[in-house]
Parts: C-alpha cells; sequence; structure tokens
C-alpha cells in the first residue's frame, strides 16, 4: 500500500482498519514543514511513518521548496537523510 496524498487536509495517509497513519504538514511560501506523524500503536515498527516520509519528501521536493521539520521523528529522518546524502 503506497501513502495517498490528501492536499486538501495537507497530509499523507494510509488507512487501515486499525486507523490511519499520517504525515501532516504545512506549505509555507518558501518551505514544505512536515509538522506531525501518527502511527496506531498497533502497526508501530512495521516502516509505515518511514514510507509516508518518502512520499512526503517526493512531493515536496517537486515543489522546488525547502524542507523542514517540527515533528521529531520527521526532524530525525531528514538529518539521516542529508547526513547519507552529505
Amino acid at each position: 500500500m503506497e501513502p495517498a496524498h490528501q492536499p486538501e487536509l495537507r497530509r499523507f495517509v494510509m488507512a487501515y482498519p486499525e486507523g490511519d497513519a499520517y504525515l501532516a504538514y504545512s506549505d509555507e511560501p518558501t518551505a514544505v514543514v512536515f509538522t506531525h506523524t501518527f502511527v496506531p500503536q498497533p502497526l508501530r515498527g512495521r516502516g509505515i511513518a518511514e514510507k509516508l516520509m518518502r512520499s512526503g519528501i517526493e512531493w515536496a521536493e517537486s515543489t522546488g521548496k525547502a524542507l523542514d521539520a517540527t515533528c521529531s521523528y520527521a526532524q530525525a529522518y531528514l538529518e539521516r537523510q542529508r547526513s547519507r546524502a552529505g
């Protein structure tokens, strides 16, 4: 299952019987800011948040804006990506 982009809600979501997993963002004039990730407790540890981040980053990069995060998971994920790239 791939995350669905819901631009009207400013989030990427994956729906499960246990509940929705999602990555929320704020679309600012110069940056896309990832503000919150959530994965229902029974689904944690399965790489779902990472899938959401990959989809969010792919979309955000297509906007040409900078990437930023206020969510601790998203901040750590972006830092790992930056350290691998540089």
